[in-house]
């Protein structure tokens, strides 16, 4: 018989069900065997061993290692702590090893893919030998690294919440990251490439920041940097930016820009002692800034010195009254640039920044009209600012009405100031803008003989939430010469003050009321709702004139005197606006000694007085209404005169058929007087043994 048919062609399909059977038995032996090799009491060193080999760094497991075989085979332990850079340090909650599955069937340890989770890495800057510091040992060709939810510091820089997936080895470089996480609490994607070092020790180093929002392509800002690290950790390369107007509006000093793109390059270098970014050159539309800055790591205070123009320094301001300003040193110089709406032709200064207060340690600027200022002194958290101010403007009017129109409103409600003007005092801000005192001021206005020194000092106020000023100005004002005419016509017609009022103390060597000349003269006046003078004194001649008053709340005057005193009554009249009689002005009674007192009290247009004049020998008596307003009084009149004869003698009359003999004189009369007119419109006279009566009118207009 023949039986090697059935010997070569065997039935396979009883064998199959024993293969299958022995692939379960092996797999099933290894799920056996591989915890027992990969328990943490008997392999812990060795899995540390294999961990810190792929890091580079050494590797300490502090929790619990477990075992998982799908959907893939990975190691995972809990609480690692890896070795950094000296002064660094890196620690994760956990650490995921995925292996070759084949390999593990093997026995072999094989890592596909190691994953930090919420590691927590701090490195120091400068890295310790530079690039080689965070770089993958050189025999690992090709690994696929990620960190979930970590944190990173490069020195003062912090990069939150990162997710990254790092590859190295491979064509371009040692080790390229990328992914996304936030910087200073923004949302970023962020990019890193190193490459090999080359033979000079050079590592190329190639990184970039992006702020592109999903669904708004467009609309983000990026930031790139290209350049090289050496063995020395000395950086050096270029920096490229660029974002949005819609991005820059939205970061609170964006608003220093106009409303339109930026862009952004430097140079940078970063050594183990500086960072520095020379040729720093920042556009936006018409604005435009140029510099360099750096930081000085032994000290850490950084240091900013920028030129430019278009600048708009409200935000600015209001960051750093706040208390949220970056410490640093900054000098700059800007041109046209702006100040809550108030525009400078140039502003420069130097100053140091730190979270409460701001140094302004030199502060100059030039103003519109030609006008230069200085300010030194402090901004504290709150903008309350103090400290000491000069300013010299040769045309005022334009500064005036520019902050009138401007930051301070309430100035339109002074008289503008023509003359040239020079100040200096210290100042008080508080409130951003609320609250504005200058005090102990003093400086000039004006040029030769008619320039006036001043003193004083100025409150603005702001009311409430909107911009409602009052401003109270407090000034006294010294005179070589000062002709006061105008100020009779500014009482006459006070303009309205608005919310000012006014406080001014006026003094001059020599003074003048139209062709009349005074000296030693003071005037001392309240401006509310009109003009209230509460002290006036000056000579003229050998003549004393001196007036104190007092107004109630009201307005109305309640209490008022006025002296005049000297040795020579003609002299006094001068002062007067009426034309006295020729025969009047030549006669001895005028230069007699004489003396006047006037009280007056009530509102100004209706002033009641009483008044009272000793000249020579003779008494003279009244008891008018006075319009201050108009300069006019009218009222009952009394003289008397003891000795009738000797009045007319001083008058030039002599002894005639007409002479009244002895006997007194005796006049009672009412009378009306205003500017170039003095009229009595019935009066009675007795001279002597002489009476009469009738109507006298005396009219200086001619």
């Amino acid at each position: 018989m023949r039986r090697r048919g059935r010997i070569s062609t065997p039935d396979r399909g009883p064998r199959l069900p024993w293969i299958l059977a022995g692939l379960v038995m092996v797999v099933g032996i290894a799920v056996l065997a591989l915890p027992p090799v990969l328990s943490a009491d008997y392999h812990r060193a060795a899995i540390e061993a294999l961990a810190s080999r792929l890091t580079g760094r050494s590797v300490t497991i502090k929790g619990r290692i477990s075992l998982s075989l799908v959907p893939a085979p990975q190691i995972i332990a809990d609480r690692v702590r890896i070795g950094s850079p000296r002064g660094g340090r890196i620690s994760a909650k956990s650490l995921r090893l995925e292996l070759a599955p084949r390999a593990l069937l093997l026995g072999e340890l094989r890592p596909t893919r190691v994953t930090l989770h919420a590691p927590e890495i701090v490195l120091p800057w400068p890295l310790p030998g530079g690039a080689s510091s965070i770089l993958p040992p050189p025999w690992l060709i090709s690994l696929h690294a990620k960190i979930e939810d970590g944190t990173i510091a490069l020195g003062e820089l912090v990069f939150e919440h990162a997710d990254l997936s790092i590859f190295i080895g491979g064509r371009h470089g040692v080790l390229a990251a990328s992914g996304t996480g936030q910087i200073f609490g923004a949302p970023v994607d962020a990019r890193l490439n190193i490459g090999g070092a080359d033979d000079a020790g050079l590592t190329p180093v190639e990184a970039g920041i992006s702020t592109a929002s999903r669904g708004q392509p467009g609309q983000g800002a990026d930031l790139d940097f290209k350049g090289s690290v050496s063995r020395s950790s000395v950086l050096v390369g270029a920096l490229a930016g660029y974002a949005p107007a819609s991005a820059v509006r939205a970061f609170r000093l964006g608003h220093a820009l106009p409303d339109a793109p930026l862009r952004f390059t430097a140079k940078a270098q970063a050594s183990r002692t500086r960072i520095n970014l020379t040729a720093l050159d920042l556009a936006a539309g018409d604005a435009r800034l140029h510099g360099d800055a750096g930081i000085n790591l032994t000290t850490g205070l950084p240091r900013l010195v920028v030129h430019g123009h278009g600048i708009d320094l409200s935000p600015i301001l209001a960051l750093l009254g706040q208390g949220e300003g970056i410490p640093m040193r900054v000098r700059a110089d800007l041109a046209a640039s702006r100040l809550d709406g108030f525009a400078f032709g140039r502003i420069g200064g130097d100053f140091r920044v730190s979270p409460d207060r701001t140094d302004i340690r030199s502060l100059t600027g030039s103003l519109p009209g030609g006008g230069t200022f200085s300010l030194r002194g402090a901004l504290r958290k709150g903008g309350a600012l103090d400290g000491r101010f000069s300013l010299a403007d040769p045309a005022p009017p334009l500064l005036f009405s520019t902050l009138s129109a401007g930051p301070l409103p309430a100035l339109s409600a002074l008289p503008p100031i023509t003359a040239p003007l020079d100040m200096r005092g210290e100042i008080h801000l508080r409130g951003q803008g609320g609250h504005v005192r200058l005090a102990r001021l003093r400086g000039g206005i004006g040029a030769g003989k008619g320039a006036a020194r001043f003193t004083g000092g100025i409150v603005i106020a702001r009311h409430g939430q909107g911009k409602a000023q009052s401003l109270r100005l407090a000034v006294s004002l010294d005179f070589a010469r000062l002709d006061v005419t105008p100020l009779l016509r500014l009482a006459r017609a006070p303009p309205p003050l608005g919310p000012v009022t006014a406080e001014i103390a006026l003094t001059a060597r020599q003074a003048r009321i139209g062709p009349a000349w005074m000296r030693d003269f003071l005037l001392d006046a309240r401006m509310r709702h009109g003009i209230m003078v509460r002290a006036l004194d000056f000579h003229a001649g050998r003549t004393m004139v001196t007036l104190r008053g007092a107004r109630a709340a009201s307005g109305a005057i309640t209490q008022a005197r006025l002296l005049v005193a000297g040795p020579d009554a003609g002299s006094a009249l001068a002062l007067l606006p009426v034309a006295l009689p020729a025969g009047l002005r030549a006669g001895k009674l005028l230069k007699s000694p004489f003396a006047a007192e006037l009280a007056a009290s009530g509102p100004p247009g209706k002033l009641a007085a009483a008044a009272v004049l000793h000249l020579g020998g003779a008494r003279i008596e009244a008891s008018p209404i006075i319009d201050l307003g108009n300069f006019t009084a009218s009222g009952p009149l009394s003289l008397r005169a003891p000795y009738a004869a000797g009045v007319l003698r001083s008058l030039g009359y002599k002894a005639g058929m007409d002479w009244p003999g002895p006997g007194s004189i005796g006049l009672r009369a009412d009378f009306s007087a205003a500017p170039h007119h003095f009229e009595l419109p019935n009066f009675v006279l007795s001279l002597g043994a002489l009476t009469t009566s009738g109507r006298l009118i005396l009219d200086g207009r001619g």
